[in-house]
């Protein structure tokens, strides 16, 4: 888990270092919530990645696997990073 805490909206939105636009929107998470899974070439590995926006702060919940020993497939990992970041105090 990685969290971004910034000291107003103009910071925020001038940041680039989080991305909340990028992958599939998942409702009912904070502000606005986005999900994205990807191949991660240089670790070879398989990369889950949900990220939530909510007032000031931005959660990634992430999880990395390699790719010839995936645990998840990319609808799993979401259900499991959904229920972490539904069991957190956001």
């Amino acid at each position: 888990m990685d969290v971004g805490t910034y000291a107003n909206q103009a910071n925020m939105d001038a940041s680039q270092k989080y991305v909340t636009s990028t992958g599939a929107s998942v409702g009912g998470l904070g502000d606005s919530a986005t999900y994205e899974a990807k191949d991660a070439t240089l670790s070879n590995s398989r990369d889950f990645v949900l990220t939530i926006h909510q007032d000031l702060k931005i959660y990634a919940f992430g999880i990395s696997q390699p790719k010839d020993a995936l645990t998840y497939n990319d609808a799993s990992a979401q259900r499991v990073l959904v229920q972490i970041a539904q069991a957190a105090t956001l």
